[in-house]
């Protein structure tokens, strides 16, 4: 699962710095220098409302800043299963068990019967958008930086 944050909307932010042909530089300077900052704020969101068991959902959270023509894209998303239905929320089909799972059979059962994914509690979202402001702030520094 993986959300892109759309950064077309700051080109007025820079158009009073710099040429369109440096917009690309800037933004993609700015978000790198963010993306770890998104990141850890995910991290530190996806266990506010959930216990964290193993951690492995905060370890597979990742973030990409992407280049393509004038289109710069920062990305933040999880590989893990249960990711979806916790950024979302929803129905719960009725979880593996036994011995490949590591889930005993009452532990699945009670999982399905209690439905705790039906909830949303996002933690994606919510890190991209507390972001904006961070982005925003470090394009304007960036752009001043890269001033003639």
């Amino acid at each position: 699962m993986t959300l892109t944050f759309d950064m077309s909307t700051f080109v007025r932010t820079i158009n009073f710095y710099k040429k369109q042909k440096n917009y690309v530089d800037i933004l993609e300077t700015a978000a790198n220098n963010v993306a770890d900052e998104i990141l850890n704020d995910a991290k530190d969101k996806v266990y506010q409302k959930l216990k964290r068991r193993t951690g492995s959902i905060a370890d597979t959270l990742k973030v990409i800043v992407a280049t393509s023509d004038n289109t710069v894209s920062l990305t933040l998303g999880a590989s893990h299963p249960a990711s979806a239905i916790i950024e979302y929320g929803g129905y719960s089909p009725f979880p593996p068990w036994g011995s490949s799972s590591g889930l005993p059979f009452p532990v699945a059962k009670k999982i399905y019967e209690n439905q705790p994914f039906a909830e949303p509690r996002p933690f994606l979202r919510p890190a991209l958008q507390e972001g904006v402001g961070k982005f925003e702030g470090e394009v304007i520094r960036v752009a001043n930086k890269m001033k003639p």
